[in-house]
């Protein structure tokens, strides 16, 4: 219990208490932060082997930009333009075309 004697004491008590709980936690996120370099270097060393594409693209930071087509118009033999939103035939008519 505190009280007007010992509220110094127990003030100076929970600063100290303080202080190591934030230097446990920085040195906890210090650690994580280097388990993470380590883990993205030996990433890097791995693809470099095996895939240097994918190394040279974690090195430069470059992220995949894909093109989703979910629709597609197309001419069919009578010079009509045909809407077309099945997957299946996109892709055969993506296929066909190039």
């Amino acid at each position: 219990m505190i009280n007007q004697f010992n509220a110094f004491d127990t003030r100076n008590t929970i600063k100290k208490i303080l202080i190591y709980l934030k230097h446990k936690v920085s040195t906890a996120e210090y650690q994580q932060k280097i388990n993470n370099i380590k883990k993205h270097i030996q990433a890097r060393c791995i693809n470099f082997t095996t895939n240097q594409s994918a190394m040279i693209d974690s090195l430069t930071e470059r992220k995949h930009r894909r093109v989703i087509i979910d629709r597609i118009f197309y001419r069919i033999e009578n010079g009509q333009q045909e809407l077309v939103t099945d997957p299946k035939k996109i892709k055969t008519l993506i296929k066909d075309y190039f």
